[in-house]
Order: structure tokens, then C-alpha cells, then sequence
């Protein structure tokens, strides 16, 4: 009972073997709570070494296809290279049906090349050149870069590096050696 100061005890004979633990209150013999208790394997129950063996299993199952990133010059001990990462960004498997990925569910690892979307450029024909509106389509005011040459709608000249890509960071890939 609460505040009483009561003391229990807890006597079990053998611990490797699933037996009933029965709880008894020293000032109260009469009083008791009796439940079962797993057997043990040194400090641990059986039954929870046995969940914990099996829990292992199935992370080791899943782990063994698994793909991380570090953030090292070389994959830790156990892991390898996953090469077909090297370069490139990765991609989630559009698994939503609504064509994120125009390609529609890939298989995992399946690689996509770059590819930039489709596109055109051009200025109209009333192009601001050196302050001055161009009305005349077949003539270059004042030999300016942006005015238009002598056929068709002019270019808008070349911009920009090797490839297209968002701003990221590079991290090593790696696999569990199988």
C-alpha cells in the first residue's frame, strides 16, 4: 500500500526457465501478486533476445540493397562504391502516376541521361537596339550586338556553363559489400 513503507520481495528458483514469480509484501505473508516471467539467457529474456535476433534479420535483409551517402573520400569498412552514382544526381522513383518523372516508374538503379526540356528563344521585331526601336527588320542600327541580322528573327546569342544543374553538394556513395 502507498506510504506504508512495506517491503516485497521476489524469490525465483530458476531464471532459465519461463516460471510464475509471485511478489509478497514481508508485513502481509497472505498478500501476493503472481505473474510469469520469461526465462532469461544471462540478463536478458529469452523472448526478447529471440525479437531482437529477428528484428536484426530483417534490417540486415534491408540493408544489404541499401544506397548511403558519407560524406568521406572513401565507403567505410563493409561498403564499396555504388558506381553507378558517380556524377549524378539521384532520382526518387516516381511511384506517384502523375508523371513527375516523364519517364514514368523506372526500375531502381535504371539510369535517365541529361536532358534539357524543350524550348525556344527569340525577340520580336521591335527589339530596343542602342535606345532606339528597330522597325526596320532588314537593317543592323549603329552594328550594336542586338540588332537583327539580315534573315529571320534574331538569336539571342549562347549563355551559360557545360550542363544544367541545380546547386549541390558532393557525397560519396556506397553499398554493403554482398
Amino acid at each position: 500500500a502507498a506510504n506504508t513503507g512495506d517491503a516485497l520481495t521476489c524469490k525465483r528458483t530458476l531464471s532459465t526457465a519461463r516460471s510464475a514469480v509471485n511478489v509478497v509484501a514481508v508485513s502481509r505473508p497472505n498478500s501476493q501478486l503472481a505473474f510469469a516471467w520469461d526465462r532469461f539467457d544471462g540478463e536478458v529474456p529469452v523472448n526478447t533476445v529471440k525479437e531482437l535476433r529477428q528484428e536484426i534479420a530483417r534490417f540486415n535483409e534491408g540493408i544489404r540493397t541499401a544506397v548511403v551517402a558519407f560524406d568521406l573520400p572513401t565507403c567505410p569498412d563493409g561498403w564499396v562504391e555504388y558506381k553507378p552514382a558517380y556524377g549524378r544526381f539521384i532520382r526518387g522513383i516516381d511511384k506517384s502516376g502523375a508523371n513527375v518523372d516523364p519517364d514514368g516508374e523506372r526500375p531502381a538503379g535504371s539510369l535517365q541521361g541529361d536532358l534539357f526540356a524543350q524550348h525556344s528563344h527569340s525577340r520580336p521585331r521591335d527589339v530596343y537596339d542602342a535606345g532606339t526601336v528597330i522597325n526596320n527588320p532588314g537593317a543592323v542600327n549603329q552594328g550594336t550586338a542586338l540588332g537583327y541580322g539580315y534573315q529571320g528573327l534574331p538569336e539571342t546569342g549562347t549563355a551559360g556553363g557545360p550542363e544544367t544543374r541545380p546547386k549541390n553538394v558532393a557525397l560519396l556513395y556506397c553499398t554493403p559489400i554482398r
